[in-house]
């Protein structure tokens, strides 16, 4: 039962890259659309959450399975936008402004290493926080990676409770700055 789960959620999630791929319509929750053509990366409209704007999350991962998974986690409580690249995300980040940005390390061209480089070297970019959300678990890359100073590094599969838990404290302490 457990893998026929999991086959379904690869199969939807390739079925949306591919779509999204050929100009299909991204689409939030409610079936709204959020923009079309030809897109790797979907966001969430600008919701208002309970205690006034939602927060706005950025994804960077090169896998569409883990960006929905990602993505069915948060978006009840943050708004969501999706990059599929390191590239692409931090041209989003630079026209989003997100609160936050959960970054995975080992991605094709530009890995996450260096999409974390260029994000702090660029003005626009240098004070959103930044948090690793990967497998990456060798002692060398995370000495290399916490030179660049995320503000957090997570090792997937990460249990909700943990992702919400750091998530919230980053963001605590950003609106306190």
């Amino acid at each position: 039962m457990r893998g026929r789960a999991f086959v379904f959620r690869e199969a939807r999630a390739e079925r949306f890259f591919r779509e999204a791929q050929a100009g299909a319509s991204c689409r939030d929750a409610a079936g709204n659309a959020i923009f079309s053509g030809r897109v790797r990366a979907c966001g969430r409209i600008n919701m208002e959450g309970r205690d006034g704007p939602m927060k706005t999350i950025l994804l960077i991962d090169d896998s569409m399975i883990q960006l929905r998974i990602l993505q069915g986690m948060l978006r009840r409580d943050y708004n969501i936008l999706m990059a599929a690249s390191g590239f692409e995300g931090i041209e989003m980040a630079k026209q989003k402004q997100p609160d936050l940005i959960l970054l995975d390390y080992d991605m094709p061209v530009m890995g996450g290493r260096e999409t974390l480089k260029n994000l702090r070297d660029s003005e626009k970019t240098r004070e959103i926080p930044v948090i690793f959300l990967t497998g990456v678990d060798e002692r060398r890359e995370i000495e290399a990676v916490l030179k660049l100073r995320p503000q957090g590094y997570l090792l997937k599969p990460v249990e909700q409770d943990r992702l919400f838990e750091t998530i919230r404290k980053i963001l605590g302490k950003a609106e306190k700055s």
